[in-house]
Protein backbone atom coordinates (compact mmCIF):
# COMPACT_ATOMS: atom_id res chain seq x y z
CA UNK A 1 0.00 0.00 0.00
CA UNK A 2 2.79 2.43 0.88
CA UNK A 3 4.59 1.72 -2.39
CA UNK A 4 1.40 2.30 -4.38
CA UNK A 5 0.79 5.64 -2.63
CA UNK A 6 4.40 6.69 -3.23
CA UNK A 7 4.07 5.83 -6.92
CA UNK A 8 0.81 7.78 -7.17
CA UNK A 9 2.41 10.79 -5.50
CA UNK A 10 5.40 10.72 -7.86
CA UNK A 11 3.28 10.47 -10.99
CA UNK A 12 0.47 12.84 -10.01
CA UNK A 13 2.62 15.47 -8.29
CA UNK A 14 5.14 15.43 -11.14
CA UNK A 15 2.40 15.99 -13.72
CA UNK A 16 0.69 18.70 -11.67
CA UNK A 17 3.97 20.50 -10.93
CA UNK A 18 4.58 20.67 -14.69
CA UNK A 19 1.01 21.76 -15.36
CA UNK A 20 1.09 24.62 -12.86
CA UNK A 21 4.53 25.74 -14.00
CA UNK A 22 3.67 25.71 -17.70
CA UNK A 23 0.25 27.34 -17.40
CA UNK A 24 1.17 29.81 -14.63
CA UNK A 25 -2.10 28.90 -12.90
CA UNK A 26 -1.98 29.23 -9.14
CA UNK A 27 -3.37 26.07 -7.52
CA UNK A 28 -5.60 28.27 -5.35
CA UNK A 29 -7.45 29.25 -8.53
CA UNK A 30 -8.73 25.67 -8.90
CA UNK A 31 -12.41 25.52 -7.97
CA UNK A 32 -13.17 21.96 -9.06
CA UNK A 33 -11.02 18.87 -8.60
CA UNK A 34 -12.00 15.51 -10.06
CA UNK A 35 -9.72 12.52 -9.59
CA UNK A 36 -10.34 9.17 -11.24
CA UNK A 37 -8.30 6.08 -10.50
CA UNK A 38 -9.67 2.71 -11.47
CA UNK A 39 -7.23 0.52 -9.52
CA UNK A 40 -5.98 2.35 -6.44
CA UNK A 41 -8.53 3.80 -4.03
CA UNK A 42 -6.72 4.68 -0.78
CA UNK A 43 -7.84 6.42 2.38
CA UNK A 44 -7.26 9.33 2.59
CA UNK A 45 -8.25 9.73 -1.04
CA UNK A 46 -6.08 10.83 -3.93
CA UNK A 47 -8.13 14.02 -4.18
CA UNK A 48 -7.41 14.78 -0.51
CA UNK A 49 -3.73 14.15 -1.18
CA UNK A 50 -3.80 16.75 -3.99
CA UNK A 51 -5.82 19.29 -1.99
CA UNK A 52 -3.35 19.07 0.89
CA UNK A 53 -0.17 19.07 -1.21
CA UNK A 54 -1.12 22.11 -3.29
CA UNK A 55 -3.09 23.85 -0.54
CA UNK A 56 -6.17 24.23 -2.71
CA UNK A 57 -8.74 26.63 -1.36
CA UNK A 58 -11.09 25.50 1.38
CA UNK A 59 -14.21 25.64 -0.78
CA UNK A 60 -12.85 23.55 -3.66
CA UNK A 61 -15.41 21.08 -4.98
CA UNK A 62 -13.50 17.82 -4.78
CA UNK A 63 -14.61 14.49 -6.27
CA UNK A 64 -12.80 11.18 -6.03
CA UNK A 65 -14.03 8.56 -8.50
CA UNK A 66 -12.76 5.06 -7.93
CA UNK A 67 -13.50 1.48 -8.80
CA UNK A 68 -15.40 2.28 -11.98
CA UNK A 69 -12.80 1.22 -14.52
CA UNK A 70 -10.99 3.18 -17.18
CA UNK A 71 -14.17 4.43 -18.82
CA UNK A 72 -14.80 6.61 -15.75
CA UNK A 73 -12.31 9.03 -17.28
CA UNK A 74 -15.13 10.18 -19.53
CA UNK A 75 -17.38 10.54 -16.49
CA UNK A 76 -14.70 12.62 -14.78
CA UNK A 77 -14.49 15.02 -17.73
CA UNK A 78 -18.28 15.26 -17.91
CA UNK A 79 -18.53 15.95 -14.19
CA UNK A 80 -15.94 18.73 -14.43
CA UNK A 81 -17.78 20.21 -17.41
CA UNK A 82 -21.07 20.17 -15.52
CA UNK A 83 -19.48 21.81 -12.49
CA UNK A 84 -18.00 24.57 -14.66
CA UNK A 85 -21.50 25.35 -15.92
CA UNK A 86 -22.48 26.10 -12.32
CA UNK A 87 -19.25 27.58 -10.97
CA UNK A 88 -18.19 30.38 -13.27
CA UNK A 89 -14.78 32.08 -13.34
CA UNK A 90 -12.80 29.16 -11.98
CA UNK A 91 -10.67 26.31 -13.23
CA UNK A 92 -11.36 22.59 -13.10
CA UNK A 93 -8.56 20.10 -12.64
CA UNK A 94 -9.19 16.53 -13.77
CA UNK A 95 -6.64 13.88 -12.82
CA UNK A 96 -6.98 10.45 -14.41
CA UNK A 97 -4.49 8.00 -12.97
Amino acid sequence: MAAAREEAEQVIFGALDNLFENTKINPREIGVLVVNCSLFNPTPSLSAMIVNKYKLRGNVKSFNLGGMGCSAGVIAIDLASDMLQILRNTFALVVIY
